[in-house]
């Protein structure tokens, strides 16, 4: 009898590992891979060493397989009118408060970098003039482009110009073009009458190609439209598996990466794995629920509760359910958030709600590398 209890246990434990598996295989080979290879990545600009070519021309093959439609948006005609020289072309925007977009297609490979660093940054670059005529929320952007872009953006004069004031610069935009795991810039601010001098970058000496350039107009003269929390558009959506626990799940994080999920009743439990590979990283888990204006979960009743499992899962590495952070961008009132280091390895996120309560919630994580 007792061989059968243990045969009985070892099948039971069998299944469940395979039922973690199979759930867990819902991220594709070339997702995973693409997480890493950006990853790697963003290691190299943190260090601020110059990222091999090799790996940069697998992002880009892993991309268009995972991501097709960030790419070939807005590629006819191909305009190409943007300057090796700046100012450039100018571009006039709508003189009344409407929706107005502006496209522009074209490659950098035959250009020359004209704003290095501390000014933009070292790939080849192309200018434009934006003529602003009246207050309005502009979004400039690069998705859609071939190499890895950055955007820089001035007042009063070229990047060159004694009298130029530096107005914006991006890197990477996940929420502007709408991946997480983007290498294209995005700014969307709110834009006075005047001049802008824009440059269209890269980010280091090999980074150039073609690139496409977008300019819209929200046409609501900087004054945002009141809508109610949506799950932002680089999150993915939790998907349920059953049962979920301390390594049976169903939904593989990744650092950088944002869910948004539903705990519908009591003792409901979302589980997440994440990987550390390469280096040991020190990351910040943030669960954005009840509390938090402007998230997803704001106002709709759960009390959240995050603990942070090892792949043993004997014990919880970190335990919260109450932080009331104080600094930006920071989980407040009952949401929750930990932050541990953590050595290469498999780790599980659980979150469930304190007290019985539900609702809907957001899942961060946040991951810096550790360069001692």
């Amino acid at each position: 009898m007792k061989q059968v209890l243990r045969l009985l246990a070892v099948l039971s434990l069998i299944s469940v590992v395979s039922f973690a598996q199979q759930v867990s295989s819902k991220t594709s080979p070339e997702l995973r891979e693409l997480w890493s290879v950006f990853q790697q990545i963003e290691d190299y600009k943190a260090l601020e060493q110059e990222v091999p070519q090799n790996l940069y021309d697998r992002y880009f093959e892993l991309d268009r397989l995972v991501n097709p439609e960030n790419y070939g948006r807005n590629q006819e005609p191909s305009l190409d009118e943007l300057s090796n020289i700046c100012p450039g072309i100018t571009v006039v925007g709508p003189d009344s408060g409407v929706v107005w977009a502006y496209y522009n297609n074209g490659s950098t490979t035959n250009k020359t970098n004209n704003c290095s660093y501390p000014t933009c940054r070292y790939g080849r670059d192309a200018f434009m003039v934006l003529d602003v005529r009246y207050k309005d929320s502009v979004t400039v952007s690069t998705c859609g482009s071939n190499f890895d872009t950055y955007l820089c953006i001035w007042t009063g004069g070229c990047c060159t110009d004694p009298q130029a004031v530096p107005f914006a610069s991006n890197d990477n935009n996940p929420l502007v073009c709408s991946s997480p795991l983007t290498l294209q810039a995005g700014i969307t601010r709110c834009f006075d009458p005047g001049l802008y001098y824009i440059c269209v970058d890269g980010y280091g000496p090999g980074s150039h190609g073609s690139f496409s350039v977008s300019i819209f107009f929200h046409g609501n003269s900087c004054i945002p439209t009141i809508i109610e929390p949506e799950c932002p558009a680089d999150f993915s959506q939790h998907e349920e598996g059953l049962p979920e626990g301390c390594d049976a799940y169903s939904n593989t994080i990744f650092c950088g990466q944002g869910y948004c999920g539903l705990i519908d009743q009591q003792g409901d439990l979302d589980v997440y794995a994440l990987t550390i590979q390469g280096q040991p990283r020190d990351v910040t888990v943030s669960v954005y629920a009840d509390d938090t204006p402007g998230r997803t979960g704001y106002e709709q009743g759960l009390n959240s509760l995050l603990r942070v499992w090892p792949v043993t899962c004997e014990a919880p590495l970190s335990v919260n359910t109450d932080f009331n952070g104080t600094a930006d961008g920071d989980p407040v009132g009952t949401d929750s958030q930990v932050s541990l280091h953590l050595e290469p390895g498999t780790y599980f996120f659980e979150v469930s709600g304190e007290q019985g309560t539900t609702g809907e919630y957001e899942i961060f994580v946040g991951c810096d590398l550790d360069e001692q």
